[in-house]
């Protein structure tokens, strides 16, 4: 074995060493905690900045003395309140893509389950008084005053039900 390889080797180890360590450091803290945590500060400091500067403005009655508190503590109080609403808008939609994961996760976890018993996949069973013309868009109830003078009728199926639009004078249910 050559300088070389034995460099190579100890440098693949040492990553290796290096890839677990921040693998084992990962989630002390959950994305979604820590922008809740940034937003739930950023937006009462910004608020507190721009109480700050009113209450600075408030005291003069000329306008180039208002200026500067304005564009100091109005406009940092402005931005940070913007600023914290992104972090709490962050928050929201990091929490509902954990929320989907783990329904997803539980769905698939059912799913095994059902398939490793042997069930099958849920029926739907027909609708019962539904029917469609033979070129219809829409299904109806049987007594539908829109198909009462059609010439051909038929009963509608638990599939076709999902691929036409429900009648809007007889409005059915399914």
């Amino acid at each position: 074995m050559t300088i070389a390889q034995r460099h190579e080797g100890f440098r693949e180890e040492l990553l290796r060493s290096r890839i677990s360590q921040v693998e084992g450091q990962r989630a002390k803290w959950p994305v979604h905690r820590v922008l809740f945590t940034v937003g739930a500060m950023l937006v009462p400091s910004g608020l507190s900045c721009l109480v700050i500067g009113w209450i600075q403005i408030a005291r003069t009655v000329f306008v180039f003395d208002q200026l500067p508190y304005l564009a100091s503590w109005g406009l940092i109080g402005l931005a940070l309140v913007v600023l914290g609403g992104f972090f709490y808008f962050a928050y929201w939609n990091a929490l509902s893509v954990q929320q989907g994961r783990q329904q997803l996760e539980l769905l698939r976890s059912i799913h095994e389950s059902l398939v490793l018993a042997g069930a099958t996949a849920p029926t739907v069973a027909a609708p019962a008084g539904l029917v469609v013309t033979s070129a219809g868009s829409m299904f109806h109830r049987a007594e539908c005053s829109v198909i009462r003078s059609a010439a051909r009728v038929r009963s509608v199926t638990a599939a076709e039900t999902l691929k036409l639009k429900p009648c809007g004078v007889c409005r059915p249910q399914l």
